[in-house]
């Protein structure tokens, strides 16, 4: 049988006892979903903890809750994707970040290129993008929102190839001679790996900036003969890395 719909809730404190949900949280539950006393609930703090409650009490958009103690996530994959996008044009980054976090992607990191159509990420947008990846956790029954990080320079994501805690680089070019599958060995062989994956812009990466990534660690692998666009790269990447969990 299946089991019973449990509606999944962000409190960034779980602490065992009492929590209260307010605001547009506390709204969403008691006015949209008509949330009722004694029902179940679960919650998670965005860090990778969970914990199983229950309603207690619902007063004008504020519903009370009762905790139990905490437990981590069963969720999480141990590979870590750390997924480095280009700025896009229009949308198209919400909807990747909206994806790749249903597939488990650990972060975000925009990035400037030089084909790039965009070249500031607003405030607001930055914003908008963290509520994306908070309501994809949600969605997707993760308990670790990822971090969506401010938009990076070339050579600040140069640095990052050099000197961040990767144990693997990759960055997409579809004239690579390496595919996915030739760096893919590695990676199956130990999970618990952070994992750099730079995609680029509409025009794609330049053949210059290519090899200056190549130059810091990062290998450069295709997706075979056909050229994904700038928006589904980084998701077939991520969904490629993140398959064995799957099967």
């Amino acid at each position: 049988m299946r089991p019973a719909r449990v509606h999944r809730v962000f409190v960034e404190e779980l602490v065992e006892g009492e929590a209260v949900l307010s605001g547009q949280q506390g709204h969403h539950l008691s006015h949209v979903l008509r949330i009722k006393v004694g029902q179940q609930i679960r919650a998670f703090d965005g860090r990778g903890f969970e914990a199983e409650g229950s309603v207690v009490d619902i007063e004008k958009g504020r519903v009370r809750l009762e905790l139990s103690p905490a437990q981590k996530s069963t969720t999480e994959s141990t590979l870590r994707i750390h997924l480095a996008v280009a700025l896009l044009k229009g949308d198209k980054m919400a909807d990747i970040i909206r994806q790749c976090t249903e597939l488990g992607v650990y972060s975000f990191i925009p990035f400037e290129s030089k084909y790039c159509d965009v070249r500031e990420l607003k405030a607001n947008k930055l914003e908008r993008w963290r509520r994306v990846a908070q309501e994809a956790t949600k969605q997707s029954g993760r308990s670790f929102i990822p971090e969506v990080n401010h938009c990076l320079s070339f050579a600040d994501l140069e640095s990052t190839v050099e000197n961040g805690d990767f144990q693997v680089s990759l960055c997409t070019d579809p004239y690579s001679s390496e595919k996915i599958v030739d760096v893919m060995k590695p990676v199956n062989l130990n999970r618990e790996l952070n994992v750099l994956c730079i995609s680029g812009p509409e025009g794609g990466l330049s053949d210059e900036e290519v090899q200056q990534l190549v130059t810091k660690g990062a290998k450069a692998i295709r997706f075979g003969p056909r050229i994904l666009r700038a928006e589904t790269a980084p998701v077939a990447l991520s969904a490629a890395l993140l398959l064995p969990e799957a099967i």
